[in-house]
């Protein structure tokens, strides 16, 4: 959705309103967020998944 909110906004990036422009970084920012959080998670889950599997 926020990609699609940026090619909206390239052919004249001067006509966006500010309440718009901050909606879109909120958006972007979010994204980026859960995309930190994933990665930051996925060797936890490795490790828990490697742990669990050589306990039995």
């Amino acid at each position: 959705m926020e990609n699609l909110l940026s090619f909206a906004m390239l052919p004249d990036p001067a006509s966006i309103s500010p309440v718009l422009a901050m909606r879109y970084s909120t958006a972007a920012a979010l994204k980026f967020a859960g995309f930190i959080a994933v990665h930051l998670w996925i060797p936890v889950a490795l490790i828990a998944a490697l742990g669990s599997r050589r306990r039995r």
